[in-house]
């Protein structure tokens, strides 16, 4: 009986180790950076910063989030340039691409993003899960206690349970 619990938990802890999870900011400051971040050091995440020309391996993540504030109804351009010279053909045969937006609450500028996310995503012959999150952002006086804590966890629990 012992040994039978400790392959249990054997295998479990190595198909924990299997949950690969990749986390993707535009940029090393911001609203979409502060919750990435807090999702990183409260999980097993990874975090690439794409304006400090991070390279990482695609093919080791399973479960990717790619993050992006809203501007004008567009991503941030630092992934958006990503987005369209990454190769397809680079990531994990069975990723999942989930996406993860921080904005200000301004009309439908959200659902604008996602779908321009979606098409660039789509363009590399990949699927963006309709499964997205999103919190508000502070800029300038609007949402200025945002993202707050309750942001923070809300978008860490839904980045867990997609891993």
């Amino acid at each position: 009986m012992v040994i039978i619990a400790l392959l249990m938990l054997f295998y479990m802890k190595l198909t924990e180790e299997d949950v690969s999870v990749l986390l993707v900011s535009p940029k090393n400051k911001g609203n979409t950076y502060d919750v990435l971040s807090y999702v990183e050091r409260n999980s097993d995440a990874d975090l690439v910063v794409i304006d400090q020309d991070e390279k990482c391996n695609l093919k080791d993540y399973e479960t990717i989030v790619i993050g992006s504030g809203v501007y004008g109804n567009n991503l941030h351009k630092n992934l958006r340039e990503w987005l369209v010279q990454i190769n397809g053909a680079s990531f994990h045969e069975e990723v999942k691409i989930y996406s993860f937006i921080t904005w200000i609450g301004r009309g439908k500028s959200d659902k604008t993003t996602l779908a321009k996310i979606k098409n660039l995503v789509e363009d590399k012959n990949l699927k963006l899960e309709e499964n997205y999150k999103t919190c508000f952002g502070r800029m300038l006086n609007i949402r200025r206690r945002h993202p707050n804590e309750d942001d923070y966890k809300d978008i860490l629990s839904w980045v867990k349970s997609i891993a």
